[in-house]
């Protein structure tokens, strides 16, 4: 098992603790991409796709514990190199990620504002679930730090990856949609608004704000399942 950090914003972090939000989408490498011509098969299949000589497909690696799916690159011209595991998206079947999301550390007694220090008292605030989160910084009492600086430490959301697997982003079915995260009819309507987009057009938009002209290109990406295995130091029973 590895663990490597994952990056959300404030919003997908609400998602995630509250459940809506259980897959996420991120762009394949475009060293990857370049020659790809054709994908097939489904998580229950070892069906490949090749180019340049190159095969690329979803198969059983033993990694010493168990077998487990991985994504998986190999030369078909000189099968006895083996299996080379490479851009494996944010990671393979089993691997943790630890998120990092926008935070403040304060000093524990004085609740100044400190740098992120570890093995110093502090408090974390995350700003996903902090009241006066969107209030002025002199109102608040600091500032929020980047996602990007979040140290392993002050992590407090952890995950494990269910499921990998490569499509092009217009695939996105309304289903899978709603498993990033999307507005709900009842988050729309707490905040007044008489109507909302279907799911799959909310990713749309998002998707087009995050990465421009990828969705107009349709470009490949990784599709990650995952679940919540650790919040707030609390070790969540489905990680059993």
């Amino acid at each position: 098992m590895k663990e490597r950090p994952i990056l959300l914003n404030t919003d997908m972090v609400k998602a995630v603790i509250d459940g809506r939000k259980t897959q996420t989408r991120r762009p394949v490498k475009k060293e990857h991409i370049e020659h790809i011509k054709y994908v097939a098969g489904s998580n229950d299949d070892d069906t490949e796709f090749d180019f340049l000589g190159l095969s690329y497909g979803k198969c059983q690696l033993d990694n010493g514990e168990a077998e487990r799916p991985q994504w998986l690159l190999y030369c078909t011209e000189y099968p006895e190199e083996g299996v080379i595991p490479i851009g494996q998206g944010s990671g393979a079947v089993g691997d943790r990620l630890w998120v990092r999301e926008t935070f403040a550390a304060l000093d524990a007694g004085s609740y100044e504002q400190a740098k992120p220090t570890e093995g110093i008292n502090q408090d974390i605030r995350y700003k996903a679930s902090e009241r006066l989160a969107n209030q002025d910084a002199d109102v608040r009492g600091y500032d929020w730090k980047p996602s990007i600086h979040m140290p392993r430490w002050a992590c407090r959301l952890v995950l494990e990856i269910t499921d990998v697997r490569i499509e092009r982003v217009q695939e996105i079915t309304e289903e899978d949609a709603k498993k990033e995260g999307m507005i709900t009819e009842q988050m729309a309507a707490d905040a007044g608004l008489s109507w909302r987009f279907g799911d799959r057009r909310q990713f749309q938009d998002l998707w087009r704000k995050l990465y421009p002209n990828s969705w107009e290109n349709n470009d490949w990406v990784w599709v990650i399942d995952f679940k919540i295995v650790e919040l707030n130091g609390k070790k969540m029973e489905q990680a059993a």
